[in-house]
Order: C-alpha cells, then structure tokens, then sequence
C-alpha cells in the first residue's frame, strides 16, 4: 500500500488487523488436496512455498511458485455462491489482490 493511504493506515492499525486475522481464520477452510498437490510439485521438481503470507499481509498464498510468480489457490468450499452463482467476495478480493502484485492464479477447487 502506498505510504500514508486510507489503506495502508487500516491495515497497519493493530486493533483491525487483529480483528481481521480471527476473521480470516474463522472463514478459511483448509484444502483438504495440499498434502497431494505438495507431492506432485515435489515430484515435478517444482520450486515452491507453502502457505505464504502476502505482501498486503492479509492473504495467505496456499502455494506459491516464486519461479513464475505463480499462485496456486486451494478451494475448500466452492468458489461460486450457491444463490447467486458469483465468484465469492473473498475468493474475488484476494484473487484481485494477487493479480495486481504481478502473480498468475491457478484456483483449484476440492469439488466441482
């Protein structure tokens, strides 16, 4: 975030980013496929971090290729709301996110 933006002043104030983490948390189920995808990638020989923090401190990157700034998104639920069939809120936020920081996603959803 630009220093001194409405967005750089939320994200650094402690009391928000505290209340933030616990929602993140609460939200974000984990992948039931990362033990399989982190063998495949072994197997590939593939460069890769597992669950990275972000540089906007908000999003957690369930696999990150450094090599082609790549970002591997586990889905454990379905990306499209039941009711509406839009992308979630979350998932489109973080996916914007990442894309601004120069990264290409791949989301992978447990279940089609």
């Amino acid at each position: 975030w630009e220093d001194g933006s409405a967005a750089s002043e939320i994200c650094t104030d402690v009391a928000w980013r505290d209340c933030w983490l616990e929602l993140r948390a609460a939200s974000a189920s984990t992948s039931a496929q990362g033990d399989t995808v982190a063998k495949m990638l072994e197997e590939l020989a593939y460069v890769f971090e597992r669950d990275v923090e972000c540089e906007d401190g908000l999003h957690v990157v369930a696999f990150h290729l450094p090599a082609g700034k790549i970002a591997i998104d586990l889905l454990a639920a379905p990306p499209r709301h039941p009711a509406s069939g839009r992308n979630r809120g979350e998932l489109a936020l973080r996916h914007r996110l990442w894309a601004a920081a120069g990264r290409s996603i791949l989301a992978v959803p447990d279940k089609l």
